[in-house]
């Protein structure tokens, strides 16, 4: 696990150098997307806490998400398949 926590750590740090150089308008956005998340965060950590496998199914979906978001053909190559049929 402890791998896992450098990784997010590193992958994070470039999250955030990444947010610091968008503009203002697009920091609103993401400060937006952030907020919406967190209340489910709230709730998996309520539900799970300290449990590695929610933390590294919440990791796949975040970036799954993300990627779909950004990525059109990816989001048709996925179109109808939620998290259950993408992680099985």
């Amino acid at each position: 696990m402890a791998m896992l926590t450098n990784e997010i750590d590193a992958t994070l740090e470039t999250v955030k150098e990444l947010l610091h150089g968008l503009p203002q308008v697009q920091k609103e956005r993401a400060k937006h997307a952030a907020v919406a998340l967190e209340a489910t965060f709230q709730k998996l950590r309520h539900d799970h806490p300290n449990d590695p496998a929610t933390a590294l199914g919440a990791v796949f979906a975040i970036f799954t998400l993300a990627d779909r978001l950004v990525n059109i053909e990816r989001d048709c190559e996925t179109k109808g398949k939620g998290m259950i049929q993408l992680l099985g």
